[in-house]
């Protein structure tokens, strides 16, 4: 069938569905609009599902822009079921669409299903503008995206990926409370090279973009991703959570490193069997915090990887690490918080590698029980020093012979400390 635009829902009306099963097919040569905004609406929803198939010739929007005053409740665009597809087209998939001029209209509970069908060639955005307006001038409240049990989602098409973008030209407006999960084996979000941005304003100090939550669970695999930017201005208290096996590839990755971003933790944890989860930065760098962010911190707990990274730079104003359990490698670390850096919390295992080297820690660097620490080149940790506790180890090299210069600070070396000398040849 050969729609032209495609609307489901406006006026006022509650409940309006399309679906599309059965291996039925649907082009629409024209927009897709679920939901118009015209009026207050809810509960309007587009299904594909056993076998259907939707090919879009242009954008494809829930909850779009509106009219002064209108609400828009719980939209949805359901993939279900293997063979069922949506099919882009290489343009916009937006998971409630704001701005373009509409004052004061608020999104609740919209949402994107994908369980076990494949959404592909879009470009992909949740609570943001659709149209490239700087008028950001609603409210997100409570939306998400789910994929699962073997839904895969290929974006990344023409233009980034953004999750629940606030700010813009008017202040007051906010995208608040989403959780959007990624979770199961075989299931896949290919972002196509393009960048990711989870959470941030553009560019106003009073448009937050607060306490929503991504979690990559139970070994699903989100991969081909750009630069990762998580958290940047004005953004409070978010999670970017990997978990019980998840696997994340980017070539870069940033947590709250600019303007008023607080609290935002981006967590890579295992779980209690002992399956790691794995963030690896393709050789590009982190940076968590910086100018007057604080308090932003990257998380490795319960066997979680975080490896295959360039430099390390930890702003001030208590931005930090804690790496409570798992394995971190880098090039090289500059931390200029006045954190302590602790490797490991005294009960798990963990490893902080900086390979090929050189560290500064303004804190200074303790290193716990069960914890390592290896690498070549100078440390640098002012403050309190350099700290190998009881069952620390300082392993310079890691893998190789290598030498480790303790440079301008203190070291405080108890008993039960172990250092490892790794020797590759013996002459004479």
């Amino acid at each position: 069938t050969n729609t032209g635009t495609l609307i489901i829902g406006s006026a006022s009306e509650v409940g309006d569905s399309v679906i599309v099963s059965n291996k039925g097919v649907l082009y629409a040569d024209g927009p897709i609009r679920i939901g118009t905004g015209s009026a207050t609406e809810s509960d309007a929803s587009l299904v594909i599902a056993l076998g259907g198939i939707v090919r879009a010739a242009t954008n494809t929007a829930l909850g779009s822009k509106g009219s002064n005053g209108n609400n828009a409740w719980r939209f949805a665009l359901i993939v279900r079921d293997a063979g069922s597809l949506f099919d882009g087209g290489g343009n916009r998939l937006t998971i409630t669409e704001i701005g373009g001029g509409g004052l004061g209209l608020a999104h609740y509970g919209n949402r994107m299903v994908l369980d076990g069908g494949l959404i592909t060639n879009v470009s992909f955005g949740v609570g943001m503008d659709n149209g490239g307006s700087t008028y950001y001038r609603q409210n997100e409240v409570g939306g998400y995206v789910l994929v699962t049990n073997g839904g895969r989602m290929y974006c990344g098409a023409v233009n980034d990926t953004y999750f629940h973008l606030t700010g813009g030209a008017y202040g007051g407006y906010y995208t608040i409370n989403s959780t959007d999960i990624v979770t199961g084996v075989g299931t896949l979000w290919n972002n196509g090279g393009k960048g990711l941005t989870y959470a941030t304003s553009v560019n106003r100090f009073d448009c937050p973009s607060a306490t929503n939550t991504f979690i990559l669970d139970d070994g699903a695999l989100m991969t081909n991703v750009g630069y990762l930017s998580f958290a940047a201005w004005v953004a409070l208290d978010n999670r970017f959570v990997i978990t019980n096996g998840a696997r994340l590839f980017s070539t870069n990755g940033s947590i709250g490193i600019s303007a008023i971003s607080t609290d935002n933790l981006f967590i890579v944890t295992g779980n209690r069997l002992g399956t790691n989860s794995l963030w690896d930065l393709g050789g590009g760098a982190i940076r968590v915090g910086a100018g007057s962010s604080s308090n932003n911190a990257l998380v490795i707990d319960r066997g979680g990887i975080v490896t295959n990274a360039g430099g390390l730079t930890i702003g001030a104003n208590s931005n930090h690490v804690e790496l409570l359990g798992g394995i971190l490698s880098v090039t090289g670390v500059t931390a200029n918080s006045e954190y302590l850096f602790t490797i490991g919390d005294g009960v798990q295992t963990a490893r902080l590698s900086v390979l090929p080297g050189g560290a500064m820690f303004a804190g200074g660097l303790f290193i716990q029980s069960n914890a390592v620490f290896n690498g070549s080149g100078t440390i640098n940790a002012s403050v309190a020093g350099l700290v190998i506790t009881n069952g620390a180890t300082i392993n310079p090299g890691g893998g190789g012979a290598g030498a480790v210069t303790i440079g301008g600070s203190n070291l405080t070396w108890y008993g039960g400390g172990s250092f490892v000398c790794e020797i590759t040849n013996f002459s004479g």
